[in-house]
């Protein structure tokens, strides 16, 4: 059990609130967010840390960050909520949830519920609302943890074609937080150095200042290479990361099957680093296990909002002066009827003289910043950029020739002008194209018509179709029509 310092629980449930409300969309708070592929062992990893069933890969067929908020407590107790970041409009309220120690195993449910509950009212199949999981018991440090979606390369069925963009971006919202501490869990039997998590990491983190490796899986590293797993824990074969490397071991699918407790499989875990070479030779013994990886993470977060604390509270004022000077800077609010009139007939008239003809000199308004023209002046300036653009194109002088009217074309090939009537205008190559002749064929024959450009379907186009034979104008294209 970590040594804790005087009043750090405080601090501790400070920052959980701070997180819950919001506020690290407005200030970086310190984190430790974790993170791997979907098949990494990161939720086998989570459940021995936090000593329950997270939802598992077959399950969960949602996609939000869950809070694992762990307290040292005599007793067991859970409960569940939601933290709204996003607040959808007309969003249900979750009612939150309460685990005893009677009724342990339902926390699993629980959790895939509120899940469920909040892309249901997100309408998105990855949102960065928060299930919040509040874990008390005399197994915790006091420690919180936030597990985001797994990296996902391809998409199932019925699954968003974006699926794994929007995990990514989601990904990126912590990534960029300087104070968020990176657990990047990878499997012993996957190539570190092709690893996208510890890719994604260094990106934000190339002094490695705070992003920790947790290799699992070592079970199935292939015989003959733990020689170079051992090397990669050691920092031996890769660059040094500040807080080191660790290794753990979770329930494999057989143990998951013949239904392991968790508590037996952190017991196999022990025994395994204690007998399994050259994981038993070797000398730290800190840098094995589930249990020393939980006490490295409470201490390490101790030190985090130990020494971050001050200079968040210096920020938490900074944007609390800003929007009240902004909230000064509105004026008093109306409270009567006539106030409120006297208010929206201002702001009418602001905006009416905003649009008016005698703004388009780019004089300033007042209901924008001291850089920022009149909306007709903005206005006025797009329409000319729009005006300069479109005269360069290669379209700015056919506005007046459509389809079925006369056109004149000059054929640069020969080097003449021909007389004929538009067919189609083909806007994105900037040609029109007119009548020549017109060539029947049956469907499915092997005659090869020697067309210019072939344009079927396209209204203007003679396409008719008799007794089994098709129709088709064969169209020429001509360049700088007139």
């Amino acid at each position: 059990m970590t040594e804790r310092l005087a009043g750090y629980e405080d601090y501790h449930s400070f920052m959980d609130k701070l997180t819950e409300a919001g506020v690290d969309d407005y200030i970086d708070l310190p984190m430790i967010a974790v993170m791997g592929d979907t098949s990494s062992g990161k939720s086998s990893l989570l459940s021995n840390i936090s000593l329950i069933e997270l939802p598992s890969a077959d399950v969960l067929t949602t996609r939000c960050p869950i809070m694992l908020k762990m307290h040292y407590s005599e007793h067991k107790s859970a409960s569940v909520k939601i933290s709204w970041k996003d607040d959808p409009i007309g969003k249900e309220e979750f009612a939150e949830r309460t685990i005893g120690e009677d009724n342990w195993e339902s926390i699993t449910n629980a959790i895939s519920a509120a899940q469920a509950h909040i892309i249901k009212m997100s309408g998105k199949d990855v949102a960065r609302d928060i299930v919040s999981v509040d874990i008390r018991g005399p197994h915790c440090e006091d420690l919180t943890l936030i597990d985001l979606p797994g990296i996902v390369r391809t998409t199932g069925k019925n699954e968003s074609a974006t699926l794994a963009e929007d995990i990514q971006g989601l990904m990126n919202d912590y990534l960029k937080n300087p104070r968020c501490v990176i657990l990047a869990v990878l499997p012993c039997n996957v190539d570190f150095h092709n690893s996208q998590i510890m890719a994604d990491a260094l990106k934000v983190d190339p002094s490695t200042e705070r992003t920790i490796p947790v290799l699992t899986k070592p079970d199935l590293i292939d015989k003959g290479g733990e020689r170079s797993v051992k090397d990669l824990l050691l920092g031996s074969k890769t660059q040094s990361f500040d807080c080191g490397f660790h290794m753990a071991k979770g329930r494999g699918q057989e143990a998951l099957d013949k239904k392991q407790s968790i508590e037996d499989g952190l017991t196999a875990e022990e025994l395994y680093f204690q007998n399994t070479e050259p994981w038993r030779g070797v000398e730290d013994k800190n840098l094995f296990g589930t249990k020393n990886l939980r006490i490295k993470l409470a201490e390490l977060q101790m030190k985090l909002i130990q020494s971050s604390f001050m200079s968040i509270v210096s920020d938490l004022k900074s944007r609390r002066d800003q929007s009240l000077e902004l909230l000064t800077s509105l004026g008093p609010i109306p409270s009567s009827l006539s106030d409120k009139k006297a208010l929206f007939r201002g702001i009418k008239e602001e905006i009416w003289s905003g649009m008016g003809s005698q703004t388009l000199d780019g004089h300033i308004c007042s209901l924008h910043n001291d850089t920022e023209m009149r909306p007709s002046a903005r206005f006025l300036d797009a329409s000319t950029r729009y005006q300069t653009t479109l005269s360069k194109s290669k379209l700015a002088n056919i506005s007046k020739v459509v389809v079925g009217r006369k056109a004149i074309a000059f054929d640069k090939d020969n080097e003449k002008y021909d007389h004929g009537t538009v067919c189609f205008i083909d806007q994105s190559e900037g040609k029109v194209y007119l009548e020549e002749f017109v060539h029947q064929y049956a469907p499915g024959s092997s005659v090869t018509l020697t067309l210019t450009r072939m344009k079927m379907g396209i209204p203007g186009n003679i396409i008719q179709y008799s007794n089994g034979i098709y129709t088709a104008a064969c169209i020429r294209p001509r360049d700088n029509p007139l």
